[in-house]
Parts: structure tokens; C-alpha cells; sequence
């Protein structure tokens, strides 16, 4: 009788034991319901072969990974940046490298593209620099990342339609403009409702040909446009002086810096206008950024535009044609008022 009972109670524990399980398996608990923290050393443990299959598993994993390479870039640029706090061996250009990486992206990431620019992180050839110690990024490397980056905002769709990204990408770029060594206003008057300002910088030019007359489309040429002024921003925070021929798809970029030392009429100049339509806000917002009180790394508050009349055009040209084997000129339509 004894071992009888102590074989039902060992049946009954037994379906206890299936019943818990099964209830177990009901309340099964996903990779993506861990905290960040244990979440983030798992990733970690990974492969980096394996990050992409990890990244498509589902929308919550996607989250999750980018999550987790955000903390990766983070904690890559502050050591950089401290490296060339500590020592006087740590090149400079560094600095200047990660400095505008950063101006020409983190409005776009606090928009909502972290998950695209932890994406082109993770393809870039040069994911296993982010490692701490890993060797730092050059400025060719950050006009090819910015490059791709740019690109996939642009083919991928997000939360924010096209009139309030290319809003973010004028926003981007006047920002980097602002930041050169010879910027100057020239203009800004608003003739038949249309804002127009006029933005020069001494000592940059630029200039473009046509592969086998084919032209690029316009948003190729915006994005060629501000990844170019994103180079040429940290060349000019170097003082260096540099002539580049770059050949991205159908066109031949040329630009360059000459030395600010001895500034005459002859120097080259690149002009930029901006003709824009839209509502009131947009103005006030391009202004403050213009005056640096809207720093990229702040949660930007954006006009809605999406419904409303927006129009952005883009004239570029150069001065001087010495530099300049080819057009010296440029017009962008950044954002067509149809």
C-alpha cells in the first residue's frame, strides 16, 4: 500500500511537473523580453557574421540590436575623443572627423533614423573599428558612411514622410555651413513670399561633370552635395588645403580648400541659395539653427509640413573656374512644391 501511494503521489507530481511546463511554455519568455542590460551582453557574445540574421528576426530584435550598436558607437566616440584630450600624439583630424560625423547625423537619429544609421554601422566595412582601441574612421571612410547613410534614409520609409525629411536634410545642412572657418550671410530677403538666402564661404569651391552626359537625379545630387560639405567642413577645421576629384555614380565632383592666409578677389568662393517656401515656422526654425541655437544633438521640435505648401530649392556655384574642370554650378531641387 505504501509503495502504491507513494507511486500515485509520484503520478501526480509528474503531471504537476507537465502541467507547470506546459504553462511555461504558454508564458514563454522571447530574447527581446530581457532587460537591456542582460539583452545587450548576449548581442555582444555574437558573431558579427551573425548580427544581420539577428537584426531581421523580428522588429523587436531590430530595436534591440540598434539599441545596443548605439551604445557601441557612443562609447567608440568617447574614447576617441578623450584619447585626443590626453594625448598630444592622438591625431587632431580625429576629432574633427567624429565632431562632424555627429553634426551630420544626429538631427536624423533623434528624428527617428537610429535604426537605419545602426543598420549602416553594422555593413560598414569598418564595423570591428567600434571596438575600444579599435583604430579610428578618416575623413574618406565618414564621407562613404555618411554617403550610404543618407542614401538609405532616403530608400527606406520611416516614420517621417518626404517633406519633413528633406526638412531635416536642409536643417543638417545649414548647420554644417554655419560651421565653416569663412561663413558669411550675404543676403536674406523674402520677394513674393519666397525666404532667398544667400550663404558664402571663402576659400571652398565646387564644381561637377557628367559621366557620358548622363546626369544625376536630384536626390543623388543632394545627398552627393551634403556628404561633399561634410568632407570639406573637416579639411576646412584642419586648415588644410586640399583639391579632391570624386566620382560617385554618374558624376565627377570637383572641390577643394585653398589656404585662408591670404584672401583676395581671386580666391574662390562657393555661393549657396536657398529659396524656400513654406510655412512661417520652417523659416523660424532654419534661422535658429543658421545661429547655432539648435545644437544636433537637441530633441528638434519640427513644423508639420506634410500638409502643408513646402518648396526648397538648392542653387550652388563657385566663383572662381580656375579649380574647376567643368560646370561651376549646381541646382538642387530639394523639395518640389507638387
Amino acid at each position: 500500500m505504501e509503495f502504491a501511494k507513494r507511486k500515485n503521489n509520484a503520478n501526480s507530481a509528474s503531471r504537476e511537473k507537465r502541467f507547470k511546463i506546459d504553462n511555461d511554455e504558454q508564458k514563454q519568455v522571447n530574447l527581446w523580453d530581457l532587460p537591456m542590460g542582460p539583452l545587450q551582453l548576449i548581442i555582444s557574445k555574437v558573431s558579427p557574421s551573425k548580427h544581420t540574421l539577428l537584426r531581421d528576426a523580428s522588429p523587436a530584435l531590430r530595436v534591440a540590436h540598434s539599441q545596443y550598436m548605439m551604445h557601441k558607437y557612443k562609447i567608440y566616440t568617447q574614447f576617441h575623443m578623450l584619447q585626443q584630450a590626453d594625448k598630444d600624439d592622438h591625431p587632431l583630424m580625429v576629432r574633427h572627423v567624429l565632431q562632424v560625423l555627429a553634426e551630420a547625423t544626429e538631427y536624423y537619429i533623434n528624428a527617428g533614423y537610429d535604426l537605419i544609421f545602426a543598420g549602416c554601422l553594422l555593413r560598414s566595412d569598418h564595423f570591428e573599428q567600434l571596438e575600444i582601441g579599435g583604430q579610428a574612421i578618416d575623413v574618406t571612410q565618414m564621407h562613404q558612411f555618411l554617403h550610404e547613410f543618407y542614401t538609405h534614409v532616403e530608400a527606406t520609409p520611416t516614420c517621417s514622410h518626404l517633406k519633413q525629411r528633406r526638412l531635416i536634410y536642409t536643417v543638417t545642412l545649414l548647420n554644417i555651413l554655419r560651421q565653416f572657418q569663412r561663413f558669411q550671410i550675404v543676403s536674406s530677403v523674402t520677394p513674393l513670399l519666397h525666404w532667398q538666402l544667400h550663404i558664402e564661404l571663402c576659400g571652398i569651391y565646387f564644381g561637377i561633370n557628367h559621366v557620358a552626359k548622363l546626369h544625376a537625379s536630384e536626390k543623388n545630387k543632394f545627398i552627393d552635395f551634403l556628404a561633399i560639405m561634410a568632407e570639406l567642413l573637416v579639411l576646412d577645421m584642419a586648415d588644410e588645403t586640399v583639391n579632391r576629384y570624386t566620382e560617385i555614380g554618374q558624376s565627377i565632383y570637383i572641390y577643394g580648400r585653398k589656404q585662408q592666409q591670404a584672401l583676395n578677389s581671386r580666391t574662390p568662393r562657393i555661393n549657396l541659395k536657398l529659396s524656400i517656401l513654406g510655412p512661417s515656422g520652417v523659416r523660424g526654425l532654419l534661422e535658429d539653427v543658421i545661429n547655432g541655437k539648435v545644437p544636433a544633438a537637441s530633441d528638434v521640435i519640427y513644423p508639420s509640413v506634410d500638409e502643408s505648401a513646402l518648396n526648397i530649392q538648392l542653387e550652388v556655384w563657385t566663383t572662381s573656374r580656375n579649380e574647376i574642370i567643368g560646370n561651376n554650378s549646381m541646382q538642387i531641387c530639394v523639395v518640389s512644391l507638387a
